[in-house]
């Protein structure tokens, strides 16, 4: 069986840094506070996930050693992503983890209602084959995307934070003959009325899910 790796793109959790749109509604404070929650849940379902690699990539290099501390002994190696737009970030991070019969996946941080069972099915369809599995997302973006070769042109010229990321990319993928495999559409965490109309169903599975708050001290 091949060995995937999960790439996770992560944010120290502090106010006034993350999550500033629905910072200016709920404050500073509250929204890194939200984003730390789904941050948490991300990790523990990445952990989770059995017979896979585990890399965690912060935005700036001096975040490292703050998340090391925190993720020290969950199997996790911890980096820093490269410069670039996002689409530069995510292609490096994706090109430099995938290898013949080694499948790469990038999923985001902020999702409020993603499953495990999302994870494996997006894990299973790339060893069985699967060119390009993406995760859609409510706003017509993804959170997350795997491949099993080298991403190509999978990330050029995307317009990014706009509704023509998805589209875009099936584009892209079809032009380049490569098979897709969409999961189910879930949402991530950016407006006040994305935190109204999940949180319910979001905290509880935190408190299923998460191995205890490591994120704390932001």
């Amino acid at each position: 069986m091949s060995c995937a790796t999960v790439v996770v793109f992560a944010r120290r959790p502090r106010p006034g840094r993350v999550k500033t749109r629905l910072a200016r509604v709920i404050g500073g404070v509250r929204a890194a506070s939200h984003y730390r929650m789904t941050l948490q849940r991300m990790l523990a379902l990445v952990d989770a996930l059995p017979g896979v690699r585990r890399v965690l990539l912060c935005t700036q290099p001096v975040e490292r050693s703050w998340f090391r501390a925190r993720l020290s002994g969950h199997r996790w190696r911890v980096g820093a992503q490269h410069q670039g737009d996002l689409g530069q970030r995510m292609r490096r991070a994706l090109d430099r983890h995938v290898a013949p019969g080694r499948p790469a996946l990038l999923v985001g941080s902020d999702v409020l209602d993603a499953s495990l069972d999302d994870l494996q099915a997006a894990v299973t369809r790339l060893r069985a084959g699967t060119e390009v599995v993406l995760g859609p997302a409510a706003d017509g973006g993804y959170w997350l995307i795997g491949i099993r070769e080298k991403s190509g042109n999978l990330f050029r010229d995307i317009p990014w934070s706009t509704d023509q990321v998805l589209p875009l990319t099936l584009e892209r993928a079809a032009a380049e003959r490569r098979t897709v495999h969409l999961l189910q559409a879930r949402h991530d965490l950016d407006r006040a009325a994305d935190l109204l109309r999940r949180a319910p169903g979001f905290r509880e599975k935190l408190r299923r899910s998460r191995r205890g708050d490591s994120l704390r001290g932001a």
